[in-house]
């Protein structure tokens, strides 16, 4: 794999990262996204309650990539923190040990290998819909998903999102949803390129430390800071 490519594939699985979690960090905004479509939809309505009811978590997690062929093309372990509103700690391991960690206003995208630290600001905009956070134009872009829901067994349900709009990057996007926690989620892109994430020893609204979302660059690695839209000291 060259050097070119593996940068290039890096900033889009952390662009697919970060539309994931902010699915959880903002769960109302779908509500804002298909209620025009169908007001009293039950499954919309259960999926925004069990999300809502989530205020944070603490998970490990196994995540698997393949190709539009089905042929596996990733496997990487790693930890998901996450805790309203904004924050967010994503760790994975070999072969990419890679750290994106958010206080609510910055990101950091830490990768070990490259010695590089990325630095900019989490722009909550970036909730309303995985296309617009891809394409990187973050306007005042309106965001509607059809959403359906399967009973896989009692009190387990798999929510399936569908953007309305075909030009979304993300072609459909599942979640698997116990009554109290997230159990697995899968995304498909426009390629045909499938991700599945399963989380396992998950705990739920027990409390993170604060410290857990700053970062601090280590020595001797680069830091590249994206200074627009950064929030000041005042």
């Amino acid at each position: 794999m060259s050097l070119l490519f593996d940068r290039k594939y890096r900033v889009f699985k952390v662009l697919q990262i970060c539309t994931m979690i902010c699915l959880f960090q903002y769960p109302w905004q779908l509500v804002l996204a298909s209620s025009s479509q169908a007001e009293h939809d039950q499954a919309t309505k259960l999926f925004v309650e069990r999300l809502a009811a989530i205020q944070d978590f603490d998970t490990d997690f196994q995540q698997w990539v393949l190709d539009e062929r089905g042929d596996q093309i990733q496997e990487v372990q790693g930890k998901l923190r996450v805790q309203r509103p904004s924050k967010f700690y994503w760790e994975t391991k070999d072969p990419f040990p890679q750290l994106i960690l958010s206080n609510g206003k910055i990101v950091w995208i830490y990768d070990e290998d490259l010695e590089q630290v990325t630095q900019r600001q989490l722009d909550p905009r970036l909730t309303n819909t995985p296309a617009l956070l891809l394409s990187g134009h973050l306007d005042d872009l309106e965001s509607e998903f059809v959403v359906n829901m399967v009973e896989i067994k009692t009190g387990i349900h798999q929510f399936s999102l569908t953007p309305l709009n075909s030009d979304h990057q993300f072609s459909s996007l599942s979640i698997t949803l116990a009554k109290d926690r997230i159990m697995e989620m899968q995304l498909e892109d426009a390629l045909g390129q499938k991700t599945l994430i399963e989380f396992y020893r998950m705990t739920v609204n027990k409390g993170l430390d604060a410290s857990i979302f700053e970062f601090e660059v280590p020595e001797g690695v680069d830091l590249i800071v994206d200074n627009v839209g950064l929030p000041t000291d005042e």
